[in-house]
């Protein structure tokens, strides 16, 4: 059913329908399927911060994550990958911009990493990152186009 469809059943405007629903989706990290959550677009809770909570706060697993989010465990680990990737790039000292770039990520998207990676703030993380891109760059070693550290020097 559609926001316009419970506006006339329950004579509300859609503004507080929209609000009702946000709160629903903060306070029980569930997720009521509309339009801007099944494709992840709009000011709706964004699938990657609730899949980003659940693994690095709640410590889920990603079997589990995908579960409670209807989502295959490939979405969650592209999820979470961007989460790290972005994450990485911060730490290095790179801006919005550099890192949009780089990741060919949105600026957009880069903004809302950024944020979930503000509230977080998860220390772990970061010694984990460092082994993760050491993995992450002998997988792709040989592969042109690859950044390394030394390549973001010069940027």
């Amino acid at each position: 059913m559609s926001e316009l469809d419970t506006k006339v059943i329950m004579k509300m405007s859609t503004a507080t329908i929209s609000k009702n629903i946000l709160n629903y989706e903060k306070e029980t990290g569930c997720i009521v399927p509309r339009r801007g959550t099944v494709h992840d677009m709009g000011s709706s809770v964004s699938h990657k911060r609730i899949i980003c909570y659940k693994y690095f706060a709640n410590k889920h697993s990603h079997q589990r994550i995908a579960q409670e989010t209807t989502h295959s465990v490939q979405e969650v680990e592209k999820y979470l990958s961007d989460y790290k990737r972005v994450k990485y790039c911060l730490l290095k000292g790179i801006d919005e911009e550099l890192i949009s770039f780089v990741l060919r990520m949105s600026e957009k998207l880069v903004k809302e990493y950024i944020e979930i990676v503000h509230e977080l703030g998860d220390v772990e993380l970061e010694k984990e990152l460092e082994n993760d891109l050491v993995d992450y760059k002998i997988t792709l070693e040989g592969q042109e186009g690859v950044l390394d550290d030394s390549d973001l020097g010069d940027l």
